[in-house]
């Protein structure tokens, strides 16, 4: 049956206040969890609408996900450094768990009794299964900011200096006329070229595809952020998980891959 609580109260989401949230993560975190709690509603929702949970869900899992948050209080004002603001420290931790939980209803749901217990554990996930997991959350990350997407793969494959591919581009930045030249040049020379060469190369190609005029040095510093922002969003909620920028390469890759690109819908 639908969720039978009125979650009108929590209709409105908060304003943004960085300054705010990070105080209260610092002196008070279940106020800032109470803060957040109309931005879990709609996480929640979004996914119903993704079919991760059905209607008769909600109730349970905005309860689950609250207690979820706050037996880890002490992780979550531990794990955050500044790299991303809280809301989207908040949003990606709710994210990851509303992933966990629907993979436990699913598992649930296909028990033939669930007050049996389980004879055997379920089998350790391979490599693959992995790998699409860990795919399954970066994509998610991407997805956070969507205005700022396309800038943020481009930047990604250029920190990297993987290949741009030309239909990458075209849907990235749809109507946009395509500057060949460049995108040809950055690819020849992307393994070769010093670090600020290459930042030069990507703020050419990306200000004429954004209509901006970005130095290569501000455009390195906002890769440089956004990368730390993702390592930081892939590490929260996940206890063993331990990314750095090198051992982030290799998602990267296969993320970016041509086996798994239009999977990515990049």
């Amino acid at each position: 049956m639908p969720s039978t609580h009125d979650w009108s109260q929590w209709q409105e989401l908060p304003a943004p206040d960085n300054e705010l949230d990070r105080e209260l993560l610092r002196s008070d975190p279940r106020a800032l969890i109470l803060r957040y709690q109309p931005m879990l509603i709609v996480i929640v929702k979004e996914c119903v609408k993704r079919r991760m949970f059905s209607e008769e869900d909600v109730d349970d899992a905005i309860q689950s996900l609250n207690e979820h948050l706050l037996v880890r209080l002490d992780t979550l004002q531990g794990q955050f450094t500044g790299a991303a603001s809280v809301s989207t420290y908040l949003s990606a931790i709710i994210h990851n768990g509303c992933a966990s939980l629907a993979r436990r209803r699913a598992q649930e749901r296909g028990s033939t009794m669930l007050s049996e217990p389980v004879a055997d554990p379920p089998p350790e996930p391979d490599t693959a299964d992995t790998l699409k997991r860990e795919i399954r959350r970066f994509r998610g990350i991407l997805s956070i900011s969507i205005a700022r997407r396309p800038r943020m793969v481009l930047c990604l494959k250029g920190y990297y200096r993987l290949l741009i591919q030309v239909g990458q581009v075209e849907i990235l930045y749809p109507g946009k006329e395509l500057p060949g030249a460049t995108l040809m040049q950055y690819n020849q020379q992307r393994e070769g070229v010093p670090d600020m060469e290459l930042y030069r190369l990507l703020a050419t190609l990306l200000n004429s595809l954004e209509g901006k005029n970005n130095t290569p040095d501000a455009l390195r510093k906002w890769t440089q952020a956004r990368l730390e922002e993702v390592i930081l969003l892939m590490n929260a909620g996940f206890p063993g998980a331990r990314y750095d920028k090198e051992s982030l390469e290799a998602l990267v890759e296969d993320f970016f891959s041509p086996f798994l690109e239009r999977e990515a819908s990049i």
